[in-house]
């Protein structure tokens, strides 16, 4: 999975560097239409035109050309600059995605981890891990202190097998709540009971 990812970010990464550089490349033929386009409207440049026809008609009409080219040039550096921004964007959303998919991985790996310690456990031991979860959590709500509150959390994440997401948090929930039973309980113990 991961380096489906890496791939796909590999290979926005390359689009992103050849539109940047058809970029530079476009802007540097912009600046050198403009440059050819000054010193024609100036009558520096291409002399031998403006001899072909005595009314000075040619250079006009070279300069009308130049100008074409410019806006097409123009027009061009537009479509390149929308589609760097397309491909950074499709790369942010990659990059989002791809977290997702390792919070749901770990998600799912704590749930079979779960489900692989239950099945092997047998009767007795159920029931001794109920009693220690039991013991556990009445400390917890019996505790006085913030800290001794902060400090049982890993041992009940342990015990319930939660991801480093969902004890996080736990963690923030004590942090930010006077109330253990408003904010803990509801965030630990209500997922599960």
């Amino acid at each position: 999975m991961t380096s489906i990812v890496e791939r796909h970010n590999a290979e926005a990464e390359a689009t992103i560097a050849m539109l940047h550089q058809e970029l530079q490349d476009a802007n540097q033929a912009i600046k050198e239409l403009k440059e050819t386009l000054k010193s024609t409207v100036e009558g520096q440049d291409a002399p031998e035109l403006s001899q072909t026809n005595g009314d000075g008609g040619m250079p006009l009409f070279y300069a009308m050309e130049k100008q074409a080219e410019l806006t097409q040039a123009r027009n061009e550096i537009a479509r390149l600059a929308t589609l760097v921004g397309d491909s950074e964007s499709t790369k942010q959303e990659a990059l989002d995605a791809m977290e997702e998919m390792k919070m749901d991985l770990e998600t799912i790996q704590a749930r079979l981890k779960r489900h692989e310690d239950a099945s092997k456990r047998s009767p007795e031991q159920e029931r001794l891990n109920l009693e220690y979860l039991k013991n556990v959590v009445l400390s917890f709500l019996n505790a006085k202190t913030p800290q001794e509150k902060k400090a049982l959390l890993p041992v009940i994440g342990t015990v319930l097998c939660l991801t480093q997401e969902e004890q996080r948090q736990a963690v923030e929930h004590l942090e930010q709540s006077g109330h253990v039973l408003d904010s803990v309980q509801n965030s630990l113990l209500g997922k599960f009971f």
